[in-house]
């Protein structure tokens, strides 16, 4: 055990042997009456030298500051080396004492509170906890608690998986690691292909919560009790249509020699959901986490702005191509009524935005874009209890033919008139 005279001249005073020290050709007496005689301790080195208030630890042999000099067997400030895992906690020049503090045993500040350690940077991690009050986030409001943390993390104070240079994940359904190892986490949207660290995350646990049973069984896993979407299902190859996450997409007109190229793809394959959403996962500065900013269904120009990151109007490859021909419906006009889901999965209805009209009611417009099977209603008109495809379950049409683009029933924004 070790108590105030372990590191401290308790008898001392300015000019005393016990506090003289050198170091890098300086002699100087050390702050605070810490003892040079620390090497009377079982494995400690050598003498501890503490000449300057933020010397705690020093970043170069030997290593003797106050905070590393006796240390063998801690997880990093050890007397024997410096490296990564003590510049990726807080670096040589940090008053270790503004966290560990004598009256707490030197135990984090935080101690098992999470949030109390990750509301300012420390050394190369980030402060996390403002993220939670962005735009959007998965903690809504800004106050995550430390079991909010630990639905995601498998990073805890104290266990192994904390402080050892990587994020561990939690993959909710079986508690299995998923760890990022290469930093920043990103998918590069100029390369077609999909990291493997991309589809670990998304696979093992993005989908793990985003399934039909959420969080293994919990569909309310954070404080806010937010229901986390089935997304899974919905980009399930079974649908009538989905976005090619899960599998290729469905639709022929974006497939082999005909595709619509996503991003720098040579064909139309797989898809990552961080394609279209950020990769940081606290919070965003967009609505959805998305890539680029959609302030509303009615935000035409955001919307379009954000579909032709992929879908390129003009394109003689696609079939998207043809709504941008002269006396169509000119899809980039920005506050056009008929941006892209004005027809395809979205709630945009004759009168604005609202919700769907009652064609649509039962249409989830936020996760049908992901995927979905929409069986069109009695509507007495085409496509009338037939089942859509290409995500044609917008509010200002209503109904449609699967596998045709000219027999749309009358489109609501011109009255009687067919596309």
């Amino acid at each position: 055990l070790a108590d105030c005279g372990t590191c401290h001249e308790v008898h001392g005073g300015a000019g005393l042997s016990e506090m003289i020290t050198t170091r890098a050709s300086v002699t100087d007496t050390n702050l605070v009456f810490f003892r040079v005689d620390t090497n009377r301790i079982p494995q400690a080195i050598g003498v501890g030298v503490f000449h300057n208030p933020l010397d705690y630890v020093y970043g170069s042999a030997p290593y003797n500051g106050p905070c590393q000099v006796c240390h063998t067997n801690t997880s990093r400030y050890m007397n024997t080396g410096y490296g990564a895992a003590e510049t990726n906690h807080s670096p040589a020049g940090t008053d270790c004492s503004s966290c560990h503090a004598h009256d707490s045993n030197f135990e984090g500040a935080g101690g098992t509170d999470c949030t109390a350690c990750h509301n300012t940077t420390r050394g190369s991690y980030r402060e996390i906890m403002s993220e939670f009050g962005l735009t959007s986030t998965h903690i809504s409001g800004g106050s995550p608690t430390t079991n909010d943390c630990k639905v995601c993390h498998h990073e805890e104070y104290g266990n192994a998986y904390h402080g050892n240079n990587q994020i561990d994940l939690r993959n909710v359904d079986d508690d299995s690691v998923v760890s990022i190892t290469n930093f920043p986490f990103s998918r590069n949207t100029n390369s077609p292909n999909l990291e493997a660290q991309i589809i670990a995350v998304q696979d093992n646990f993005c989908f793990a919560c985003h399934d039909a049973d959420g969080a293994n069984g919990d569909m309310t896993p954070f404080s806010t009790t937010n229901q986390p979407a089935n997304i899974k299902d919905a980009m399930a190859t079974s649908q009538n249509y989905y976005h090619p996450v899960r599998g290729v997409g469905s639709n022929p007109n974006t497939l082999g020699s005909t595709a619509m190229k996503v991003f720098n793809q040579s064909v139309h394959e797989k898809i990552s959901c961080f394609d279209c959403h950020d990769t940081r996962g606290h919070g965003a500065g967009t609505n959805d986490n998305l890539r680029t900013q959609i302030t509303s269904y009615t935000d035409n120009a955001g919307i379009t702005a954000f579909c032709t990151r992929c879908h390129v109007l003009g394109s003689s490859s696609s079939a998207f191509g043809e709504h941008s021909r002269s006396g169509d419906h000119q899809a980039d006009v920005a506050g056009g009524v008929t941006a892209c889901r004005g027809c395809h999965s979205g709630p945009v209805n004759s009168t604005g935005y609202g919700g769907p009209d009652s064609d649509v009611v039962s249409a989830n417009p936020a996760l049908d874009i992901h995927g979905g099977s929409f069986v069109w209603g009695n509507t007495g008109i085409i496509g009338a209890n037939q089942p859509t495809d290409r995500f044609v379950s917008g509010g200002w049409i209503q109904g449609w033919v699967p596998n045709t683009c000219n027999t749309m029933s009358p489109c609501k924004t011109h009255g009687d008139k067919n596309y």
